[in-house]
């Protein structure tokens, strides 16, 4: 909401800020892996962790960087989310 809110104050403007959401999705990470690693008696979330994970639903940190780069290098409509790096 915030970047769409920037957005749109931002797009009359003479000189806008360029402001671009990117949500990354699940990204294979020390934290992940971290959090793969707890009990899942004492952590919900490990077992869907560890279903991603295996599932093969994780993206490398070296493709989604890659990704964000592609994405800043292409102009966007201020102010828009993009939910999804395919």
């Amino acid at each position: 909401m915030f970047t769409q809110c920037v957005g749109q104050e931002q797009a009359n403007r003479t000189s806008p800020v360029e402001i671009v959401a990117i949500d990354p999705g699940m990204v294979d990470t020390e934290l992940q892996k971290s959090a793969r690693e707890q009990d899942p008696l004492t952590f919900a979330m490990a077992g869907p962790f560890n279903e991603a994970y295996t599932s093969g639903q994780l993206k490398s940190t070296e493709y989604v960087a890659k990704q964000i780069k592609l994405i800043i290098e292409k102009e966007y409509e201020a102010g828009v989310m993009l939910t999804s790096i395919s």
